[in-house]
């Protein structure tokens, strides 16, 4: 699954402008995908570069970009449709028959790399400050539970969102992430 990995913050004081201020700019780094033209008319011209490289790096820019924007809800959302409605006909077929068991099996490691990782995590906090009342904890457990499902909306919707602006020639505005520093105080 696609992730977007930065070191700007996009944060705000609350919950709702700063989901508004990360989707404008997961969006606008999503809007990227507009190189793909260039680079492969770029791949044509240059004769110097070996074709191996030229496929290899223009299926990974092409592949990163269209799994961004899908992978997260077909895994998410799509996944189970077949056998929801698929019916006896679909349940016959050898993949009717071993998606059941072969989707549980994912699920059962997710799920327990998804644990490993939320514990890993919180062993890796310091200890937490006398002004962090204990709750907090239950609120991070209860972001890692929600990490699946919001990667379908906050990681996909932006790149739909881009790509779909730019299939249709619509213009998209260039947000700017303003860069934030909390907790540090300058002299």
């Amino acid at each position: 699954m696609y992730v977007t990995v930065s070191l700007d913050v996009a944060t705000e004081k609350a919950i709702i402008p700063t989901l508004i201020k990360q989707y404008k700019q997961k969006r606008r780094w999503a809007w990227g995908v507009e190189n793909f033209p260039y680079l492969m008319m770029g791949f044509i011209k240059n004769k110097k570069i070996p074709l191996y490289k030229k496929i290899r790096r223009g299926f990974h820019l092409f592949e990163s970009h269209y799994t961004w924007a899908v992978w997260a809800i077909i895994v998410t959302f799509i996944a189970p449709l077949p056998l929801i409605f698929g019916g006896g006909i679909f349940r016959q077929t050898t993949m009717g028959y071993s998606l059941p068991s072969v989707a549980a099996a994912l699920f059962r490691i997710t799920t327990l790399t998804l644990f490993i990782c939320m514990l890993m995590s919180i062993k890796l906090l310091p200890p937490r400050p006398k002004d962090v009342k204990p709750q907090k904890k239950l609120v991070m457990f209860t972001q890692w539970l929600l990490a699946p499902l919001l990667a379908a909306f906050v990681g996909s919707t932006p790149a739909i969102d881009a790509q779909t602006r730019l299939m249709l020639g619509k213009y998209m505005h260039f947000h700017v992430t303003e860069k934030i520093r909390h907790g540090i105080t300058s002299n």
